[in-house]
């Protein structure tokens, strides 16, 4: 056995020793400590369901004393192979990240160390799959990266036999939203990594519900969805819009000027970059918001998005995108420098 493979195995023993986390191992270290303490001179009592049996080592000498050595004896033999069992686990690599910087100003590396995964996960990874940094604020630059993204999906040759996939991308609005789209069908356990602005570093949503905001939405000023949606109405062309300002406040001024009065304005309780942290709390907001839209595609033809949230809501808007029940989805880009939304990307 190489050193580093006798590290890795003392090391697992060590973890093992201090926190069990699974059956097995709980068995393997109370067996231990049975062998060790009849050998000890002290007395084990077995107890399974209404019965016990008491060992001591003043009950049979010789015959207490091998009992104990065929515990320890026990307890190291399923030690031995739940230890390698999780080397075994940890030595299939099939777990994948990819790295997609959506700003030409972006770092074109990451240290998978400080993106808030797992040990287990880390080691596992395969060989990540890393984008060269690009200006997604460009519409043409944007589809051509959709593009070449979309055939790295197709043909899974980077990424075969992966079961997890993690992402990290901090790009445009119609960028993210697209790329949550691509990986709606991917049969493969998603989890996105929400970056830290200004910084390399990102972390999963995991955060326990307990401790976070109680984020809560506005439909027009209603709870209900169903209320919120009653007044609006299509334009000319037949289409509708959504604005979410999660982020930063939308304001009606910023929109197109044909859907200004035409479109459903949502609103969270809380307005911060980084409002969601915890994964079943970005469920629910997305589920929310894609209940508007289905609500809205059954009345229009169109439904424009205009959205301001985090990375991690909008990839997950796009990833809960379906076709039969959201229609033709617009999704726009906004410029901070004119103050207006500029472009647009379809999605059908």
């Amino acid at each position: 056995m190489k050193s580093n493979n006798i590290f890795e195995y003392v090391l697992e023993i060590i973890k093992a020793i201090r926190k069990p986390i699974d059956i097995p191992t709980k068995i393997s270290l109370t067996f231990l400590l049975a062998g060790c303490g009849l050998l000890a001179g002290g007395t084990v009592i077995f107890i399974y369901d209404k019965f016990s049996v008491t060992a001591s080592s003043n009950d049979g000498g010789i015959i207490t004393t091998l009992l104990g050595v065929i515990l320890i004896i026990i307890s190291v033999y399923l030690g031995h192979k739940r230890v390698q069992a999780i080397l075994a686990d940890e030595a299939i690599k099939d777990r994948v990240f990819f790295y997609i910087p959506g700003f030409s100003n972006s770092q074109p590396n990451i240290d998978l160390n400080e993106q808030g995964l797992d040990k287990v996960d880390i080691k596992k990874m395969m060989t990540p799959i890393k984008n060269p940094p690009f200006d997604s604020r460009i519409k043409e630059v944007t589809n051509r990266e959709l593009e070449h993204f979309r055939g790295i999906l197709t043909r899974r040759a980077s990424y075969n036999g992966a079961t997890k996939a993690f992402i990290k991308s901090l790009s445009s609005v119609p960028f993210l939203f697209q790329l949550g789209a691509l990986f709606r069908d991917n049969h493969i356990d998603i989890h996105f990594i929400e970056s830290i602005h200004g910084t390399t570093k990102g972390y999963l949503l995991n955060k326990p519900r307990l401790t976070t905001k109680d984020i809560a939405l506005s439909f027009n000023g209603e709870d209900n969805v169903e209320t919120g949606i009653l007044n609006v109405t299509t334009n000319d062309a037949g289409e509708v819009g959504l604005a979410l300002s999660m982020t930063q406040v939308i304001h009606k001024e910023q929109l197109p000027m044909e859907l200004r009065n035409h479109t459903l304005m949502v609103n969270s309780n809380y307005r911060e970059s980084l409002l969601i942290e915890n994964q079943e709390q970005l469920d629910e907001l997305v589920e929310a918001i894609s209940k508007a839209i289905s609500h809205l595609s059954s009345k229009a033809a169109v439904v424009n998005l205009f959205l301001c949230a985090q990375t991690s809501m909008i990839f997950g808007l796009g990833k809960r995108y379906q076709e039969g029940m959201h229609g033709l989805v617009r999704v726009h880009q906004y410029c901070s420098k004119s103050n207006e939304y500029i472009w647009s990307l379809d999605l059908t």
